[in-house]
């Protein structure tokens, strides 16, 4: 629909789109209107047209359904042995935590520990394990003309998940620690962001790892993938990586 129309939708709903419309089932970060908001301060939250057209509340402190700053550091403490460090700030922002097992700084949202019942990242029993062995790999799609870079543990079929939506394996590099490997991701899309170079839609959609892409035309794979070996020449000097390459690489 026109963005006019789905704007003035949820202005009728009391609420201020704050970014452009992204379609009628996705999250709109948006400000709550109402005078007596009993949520955060900036009263930031995210509803769906799609369930403002159903009925549904737009800001959820206001629907009572959002659980308030006490209880939400109860949830964190309780629940997740999370320590918060800093004020609420709301159930879907980033919550600067310590963890009172392994004692890490980590970055949870409320939404994450209620929802879907994960805590410290580092402690994590599923997904990518810092302290197991990893891989960093650059991925090529012909038909996106983009290349992904991104990193999994040995053994859990990540990169075949990717080949299975059309990318191909370029190269990879395997590190004894998986923690090395994340840190080097985020420098590579860093670099490649300092760049200016932004990631690739396909067309106009978004697909699982899309931040993680760029495209072919600044430079060649055989380019990027050097990029990524001086940066981890630089930043890993103390780092066992051993590089190796796809049969298309060779």
């Amino acid at each position: 629909m026109p963005e006019r129309q789905a704007v003035a939708e949820m202005l009728a709903a009391g609420v201020q789109p704050l970014q452009d419309y992204p379609g009628v089932n996705e999250r709109w970060r948006s400000r709550c209107l109402a005078e007596h908001c009993p949520g955060p301060a900036d009263r930031i939250i995210y509803p769906r047209l799609g369930w403002v057209r159903r009925g549904a509340q737009a800001c959820k402190w206001c629907a009572g359904v959002v659980i308030d700053a006490l209880t939400a550091h109860d949830i964190m403490v309780n629940q997740a042995s999370l320590l918060p460090q800093v004020p609420y700030p709301g159930v879907r922002e980033p919550w600067k935590c310590q963890c009172q097992n392994c004692q890490s700084i980590v970055y949870p949202t409320l939404s994450s520990v209620t929802g879907r019942g994960t805590g410290c990242s580092e402690c994590a029993e599923h997904g990518f394990q810092r302290g197991q062995p990893g891989l960093l790999y650059l991925l090529t799609n012909e038909r996106l003309q983009a290349a992904k870079v991104g990193i999994c543990n040995l053994g859990t079929g990540r990169i075949e998940k990717h080949e299975r939506r059309g990318w191909a394996r370029y190269a990879m590099l395997s590190f004894t620690v998986g923690r090395e490997a994340e840190l080097l991701e985020k420098q590579v899309l860093a670099e490649w962001r300092s760049q200016g170079w932004p990631p690739v839609l396909d067309g106009e959609q978004r697909y699982d790892g899309w931040t993680e892409t760029v495209t072919l035309s600044p430079s060649t794979a055989d380019g990027l993938w050097q990029g990524i070996l001086d940066l981890h020449v630089l930043t890993a000097a103390a780092t066992a990586a051993v590089p190796t390459r796809s049969a298309a690489d060779r």
